[in-house]
């Protein structure tokens, strides 16, 4: 039991501390802006929505006979009493900015790590199997990017027994230059032996 906790330590130590969440303003980036905008965008129109409503009921009262004000004087007693929205609005915002930033972190992180090991292996070097933290998403490409790393570590191994196999069936240069030397050899011995059968018209060549 302590052996397997030492263990687990000494793995949790090994990995690098997070340096930074915001590591690609691509992703990350993106997201953020969109987000602060649709929060921008959704407070304004909660804020006149809410201010249309009122703006009816001071309509109907009107009617009834209720004194008329100024639309500018309406507003602004509307927003002096319904500015603690836009308070909350700007209090609340950094907290699910941040939140946000994290999350997006646990997708952007990973890509950037995967893209960072593509590199590697489109310039012939070895990568190692990639190990996410603890909360980051993107755990099934990991999977498959690991899966696709041994069948390629595999493929290597089967092509280098491949070539070494081809080395030693394959004859080598000095033991083909020599067999060939030995066969000129012995044809010319075979051509000396026998003078009779290069003298021409059949008559035996002096000896």
């Amino acid at each position: 039991m302590q052996s397997t906790e030492m263990h687990g330590t000494e793995e949790q130590a090994k990995k690098p501390a997070r340096k930074k969440i915001f590591v690609s303003g691509m992703i990350q980036g993106r997201m953020l802006g969109r987000l602060a905008t649709y929060w921008v965008i959704y407070h304004l129109v909660l804020f006149h929505s809410m201010f249309l409503y009122h703006y009816m009921q001071y309509w109907g009262e009107t009617l009834a006979g209720a004194q008329p004000e100024p639309f500018l004087e309406l507003y602004g007693s509307f927003a002096s009493n319904h500015y603690s929205i836009i308070i909350c609005a700007v209090a609340v915002f950094p907290i699910i900015f941040w939140d946000m930033m994290s999350l997006t972190h646990r997708v952007a992180g990973p890509l950037v790590r995967f893209r960072t090991a593509m590199n590697q292996l489109a310039q012939g070097e070895t990568v190692e199997k990639i190990k996410l933290r603890d909360g980051h998403l993107l755990i099934e490409f990991q999977d498959a990017f690991n899966a696709y790393l041994d069948t390629l570590e595999s493929s290597k191994g089967e092509s280098g027994k491949n070539s070494l196999a081809d080395n030693a069936t394959r004859p080598d240069a000095d033991e083909l230059a020599e067999a060939i030397l030995e066969d000129a050899v012995a044809l010319q011995q075979m051509t000396s032996s026998s003078p009779q059968a290069m003298a021409p018209n059949g008559v035996a060549a002096d000896s």
